[in-house]
């Protein structure tokens, strides 16, 4: 059963996260914000034998941590209720959880849908390039020119 983790629950968290990129990034998330931002959520998944997952929720990334004993019913049931853009995981844990579309970067998971902005290719040279793309993703709400955010 998930429950909503909270400071009470550091230790055994602490515990459950140890190697890996994965837990390292939510210990972080832990370590800097703790449990009670908007912006960051933590969840944990126990039973009689201990912490048996992980999911973090920051701004709109997941990150999930798995022992073999989860019970990925439960997680992939969690999952089609938040919403979020990315969602990283060991390969294990995305075939279990049931996705089949995704790309890999060295042994863990990476989603991610998100029709807003789409990746460019540049020539590193070309500096004109990479300052019309770094000047179209620049905000100007706020009545400054592009120029001045660069200069």
């Amino acid at each position: 059963m998930l429950k909503n983790a909270d400071a009470s629950d550091f230790d055994k968290l602490k515990s459950f996260l140890s190697g890996g990129i994965i837990s390292l990034r939510i210990l972080s998330y832990i370590t800097a914000y703790g449990f009670d931002r908007n912006f960051f959520k933590l969840w944990y998944s126990a039973d009689e034998n201990g912490i048996s997952a992980v999911i973090s929720l920051f701004e709109n990334s997941v990150l999930i941590k798995t022992a073999e004993n989860a019970d990925m019913n439960e997680l992939s049931a969690f999952l089609t209720m938040l919403s979020f853009d990315t969602l990283s995981c060991e390969k294990s844990t995305a075939d279990l959880l049931g996705f089949s579309d995704y790309s890999v970067k060295q042994g863990y998971i990476f989603l991610g849908e998100h029709s807003e902005h789409t990746a460019k290719s540049i020539n590193e040279n070309d500096l004109k390039c990479v300052y019309k793309l770094i000047s179209e993703r620049i905000p100007d709400s706020f009545g400054n020119s592009k120029e001045e955010y660069l200069s």
